[in-house]
C-alpha cells in the first residue's frame, strides 16, 4: 500500500528524525514516504534531506488539526496517512506494517503503543505503561459504557487512518488548542467507526515535565475538554484521573518505591489544578491564558 509518514516539525532533535525516518523507510512490505511539514526550524535544510517532501510554513501558521490537515491533503498518492511527532521513534522496521495492518472494515484508524525513552523518569515510565498496556484493543459505541472517557483516547504521537475515511469523516478540527486527535476519534466512533489500539505496533515516547510543564499541559486539556465537552463527554475525567493516580501510586507500592508516593500525588494535584484552571479559562484575561497555557500561540488574536 501506498503509505505517507506525515511529520509536523519545529526544532527537533536530529537524531531522534532520523531514527524516525530511517525506520519507517526500512519497511518493505508497503511504499512509504516521508512528508515533512516544518514550521520556522533552525536546521530546516538539514529536515529536508531526511524528507521525501518538505513543506514549510510560518511559526504563526501552526494549528494542531489544520496543520495536519493540509499536509494530508497534499499526500495525494497515499492510501494511508500515518502521523507521528518528530520525538516518536520506532522501535523496529516493522511499526508500519503493525500499525496498519488492522485498518478495515469498519476499523479507519489505529495508533500506537508508547514506551518510555531510556531517560524517562519514574513517573513518566509507569504513566506511559498504564496508559499504553500490551493488550491490543478496539474501541467503539459498544464500548462507551465501559471505558467512558478512555473511549476517545487517541494519540497522534503515531496513528494511522485510512486517507479516504479521514476526509470523508473531516479531519482533524482546525483551531484547536490540542487533543486534535481524540477529537477525530470521537467523531469517528460517534459515526459508526471503531479505532484500534495496535499495541504490537510500538514507538519510544515520553517527557520529563516539570510541575510547571505539567500545570500548562494540564491546563490546555481542561482548555479541549471545556470547548469539546459533549463530543468526549468530559463529565467522566475526573474519575478517570482519580482512577490513574490511584493505579500510579499502587504500581509505586508494589515497586517499593514509597519515596516516590509524595512527588506522585504532588504532581497529581498540580495537574487537576491546571485542567480546573482550564475549565474555566473564561474568567482570565488573555494574557494570563497565555502565561498559563503550553500552547500559548493558540491564544493569539482571542478575546
Amino acid at each position: 500500500m501506498r503509505v505517507c509518514v506525515i511529520v509536523p516539525t519545529l526544532n527537533p532533535s536530529l537524531l531522534e528524525l532520523s531514527l524516525l525516518v530511517s525506520r519507517v523507510k526500512a519497511n518493505r512490505e508497503h511504499d512509504v514516504r516521508v512528508l515533512c511539514i516544518d514550521s520556522g526550524s533552525r536546521e530546516s535544510e538539514i529536515i529536508k534531506c531526511f524528507a521525501d517532501e518538505f513543506i514549510s510554513i510560518s511559526p504563526n501558521e501552526f494549528d494542531h488539526g489544520g496543520t495536519r490537515n493540509k499536509a494530508a491533503l497534499l499526500a495525494q498518492d497515499a492510501e494511508i496517512l500515518i502521523f507521528m511527532t518528530q520525538d516518536a521513534v520506532p522501535i523496529d522496521e516493522s511499526m508500519v506494517a503493525r500499525l496498519i495492518e488492522p485498518l478495515g472494515d469498519d476499523v479507519v484508524a489505529a495508533y500506537a503503543r508508547q514506551l518510555p525513552k531510556r531517560d524517562a523518569k519514574h513517573l513518566e515510565a509507569i504513566t506511559r505503561l498504564t496508559n499504553y498496556p500490551p493488550v491490543s484493543q478496539i474501541k467503539n459505541m459498544d464500548s462507551l459504557k465501559l471505558l467512558g472517557v478512555k473511549n476517545f483516547f487517541f494519540s497522534n504521537v503515531c496513528s494511522a487512518v485510512d486517507r479516504d475515511q479521514f476526509f470523508s469523516l473531516g479531519g482533524f478540527p482546525e483551531h484547536i488548542i490540542m487533543n486534535e486527535d481524540m477529537a477525530f476519534a470521537a467523531n469517528a466512533i460517534r459515526n459508526g467507526k471503531s479505532i484500534q489500539y495496535a499495541a504490537n505496533a510500538e514507538v519510544y515516547h515520553s517527557h520529563n515535565y516539570s510541575l510547571l510543564q505539567q500545570f500548562r499541559r494540564n491546563f490546555d486539556v481542561g482548555v479541549f475538554f471545556r470547548d469539546y465537552a459533549r463530543q468526549v463527554e468530559a463529565g467522566k475525567v475526573g474519575t478517570a484521573g482519580a482512577r490513574f493516580v490511584l493505579d500510579q501510586v499502587s504500581a509505586l507500592a508494589k515497586d517499593g518505591r514509597w519515596s516516590i508516593i509524595p512527588e506522585a500525588v504532588l504532581e497529581a494535584g498540580v495537574k487537576f489544578l491546571g485542567f480546573q484552571f482550564g475549565q474555566r479559562y473564561s474568567l482570565f484575561p488573555v494574557k494570563v491564558r497565555k502565561k498559563m497555557s503550553m500552547h500559548s500561540f493558540y491564544w493569539q488574536g482571542r478575546k
